[in-house]
C-alpha cells in the first residue's frame, strides 16, 4: 500500500496538484450548485473552500458519511488479529511464495515482502482474548506448533493487533457529495481485496465528474457511480463474509471441512486450469460487471456481454489491446472490414471520443462475429456491444449533452 500511495503522489506531483496534509475536516454545507467545505490545515488555522463537489475518503470513521447521515450497517467480527513483519528462515517457507495454514478455529498467512526471509504474518489470536497488548514473541511457540512447518523468528520488525469489521453504507452519494473506499464499505481481509476495491471507487467516481464538469453530462453519470458501487460492494462483502467464515472455521462443520477435507481438495484444483480461470477474475477484480448500470445497454457478441470489463488478448500489431485503449476517454471500437467502420457518424455525438478498427477478431473471445462496434467508458468498460453505430450515437448525445 505504502508503494501504490507513492505511486499515487507522485502522480499527482507531476500534474501541478498539491496535497495538504495534516488537515482535518470539520464541516460542509451543500447547496445546489456547490459545496463549502470548512477544515483546519496543519498549522491549526481554520479555512474554507468553495469546490462543485466533495468526496469523503476518510475511512471507516468518516465525517463526510456522518454529516450525510448515511447508514454503515454491518457488524464486527468478535476476534482479535494481529498482523507483524518479520524476518525469518525456514526450510519450507523460503521461495518468495504466499503461504497460508489453516489450524484450528483461524488460520496464519506468511505473505512474502522485499527482502530476504521478509515476510507479512497475518493470523488469529487464540482463545477468547481481548488483550490487545499481546506481542508476537508471545505468539510465536503458539505459531510454531500449529504450522508444524519449521520456522525460526529472527527479527520482529512490527507488530499490531486489530479487529474485523464488515459494513456497508446505504448510499455513497447525496447530491453533490460522495463517499468512497473505507468510507463507503469495510470488509474482511480475505481475498486482500480492500486497497483495490477503494482505488476502483476513486477512479469510477473521478472520470464522471470530469465529464460532468467538461461536458455537463447527463446528472446520471453520477448517479451511475452510486448505483454500480453500492452493488458491487454488497457483493464483495458477500464473497469475502464467506471466504472469512470458511478460513476461520465459524463453526464446526466448516472447521472439519476446512483441516480435513479441503486441503486434499485445495492441491488438485490448484492445478486445474479451469478453477484457475474462475477464480483470477475475483482475486483479481478483472470480473467486475455492470450489467444493470444505466450506462449499459443489453447486448452479447460470443462471450463478451455488454456490462463487463473488456477482456484481454494480444492485437494484430502484437501489443495489448489496452495498450490500445489505456486513454482515459471513451473509446469506439470496430472489429472486422476497415471501410465498414462509420466513425463519421459520431462527430455531432461527441467532441472527445476515439475511434480504433481492427481487423483480426480473436476468435476465443468473439467466436465468428464480425463487423461490429464496441463502446468502451473511459475505465474499460464496456457500454455497449452489437453493430448499430446509431445506438452508440443515441447513447453518447443522451450522456453528453
Amino acid at each position: 500500500q505504502s508503494k501504490t500511495e507513492k505511486l499515487l503522489v507522485d502522480h499527482l506531483a507531476e500534474y501541478g496538484k498539491t496535497i495538504h496534509w495534516e488537515c482535518e475536516l470539520l464541516h460542509f454545507d451543500q447547496q445546489a450548485d456547490g459545496v463549502t467545505v470548512f477544515y483546519k490545515d496543519a498549522d491549526g488555522k481554520e479555512q474554507v473552500i468553495d469546490a462543485n463537489y466533495l468526496v469523503g475518503c476518510d475511512g471507516a470513521g468518516s465525517v463526510v458519511r456522518h454529516q450525510l447521515d448515511l447508514s454503515f450497517e454491518g457488524d464486527t467480527v468478535p476476534k482479535i488479529f494481529y498482523v507483524t513483519d518479520v524476518i525469518l528462515s525456514s526450510p519450507v517457507i523460503n521461495k518468495d511464495e504466499l503461504f497460508i495454514f489453516l489450524i484450528a478455529k483461524g488460520f496464519v498467512l506468511f505473505f512474502p515482502m522485499e527482502g530476504a526471509g521478509h515476510y507479512r504474518v497475518i493470523g488469529i489470536i487464540p482463545g477468547e482474548t481481548d488483550d490487545r497488548n499481546i506481542t508476537f514473541e508471545a505468539m510465536g511457540n503458539f505459531v510454531k506448533e500449529q504450522i508444524v512447518t519449521p520456522v525460526d523468528f529472527k527479527e520482529v520488525k512490527w507488530f499490531s493487533t486489530y479487529k474485523v469489521h464488515s459494513r456497508k453504507a446505504n448510499d455513497f452519494m447525496k447530491g453533490r457529495c460522495f463517499i468512497a473506499g473505507d468510507a463507503a464499505h469495510i470488509h474482511t481481509p480475505a481475498g486482500g481485496q480492500g486497497m483495490n476495491t477503494g482505488i476502483q471507487d476513486a477512479y469510477n467516481l473521478a472520470w464522471k465528474i470530469a465529464y460532468t464538469i467538461t461536458f455537463n453530462a447527463n446528472e446520471l453519470l453520477l448517479k451511475s457511480y452510486n448505483i454500480e458501487r453500492t452493488a458491487n460492494a454488497k457483493r464483495l462483502l458477500e464473497t469475502t463474509d464467506r471466504m472469512f467464515d470458511f478460513m476461520t472455521g465459524s463453526n464446526n462443520f466448516l472447521n472439519f471441512i476446512r483441516l480435513n477435507i479441503f486441503p486434499t481438495v485445495a492441491r488438485f484444483i490448484s492445478k486445474n486450469s479451469l478453477f484457475n480461470k474462475r477464480i483470477f477474475p475475483l482475486l483479481s477484480q478483472t470480473g467486475i460487471a455492470y450489467p444493470h448500470s444505466p450506462l449499459t445497454v443489453p447486448g452479447k457478441t460470443g462471450k463478451v456481454n455488454s456490462g463487463n470489463r473488456m477482456p484481454y488478448f494480444i492485437a494484430g500489431d502484437g501489443r495489448s489491446i489496452f495498450e490500445h485503449i489505456a486513454a482515459p476517454a471513451f473509446k469506439l471500437l470496430f472489429f472486422g472490414r476497415t471501410d465498414l467502420a462509420r466513425f463519421d457518424q459520431l462527430q455531432m455525438a461527441s467532441s472527445d471520443i476515439i475511434c480504433l478498427s481492427f481487423k483480426d477478431i480473436p476468435k476465443p473471445i468473439f467466436s465468428s462475429a464480425s463487423d461490429f462496434y464496441i463502446l468502451l467508458r473511459p475505465d474499460n468498460h464496456i457500454s455497449y456491444i452489437g453493430k448499430s453505430i446509431d445506438d452508440c450515437k443515441t447513447f453518447l448525445q443522451a450522456l453528453l449533452k
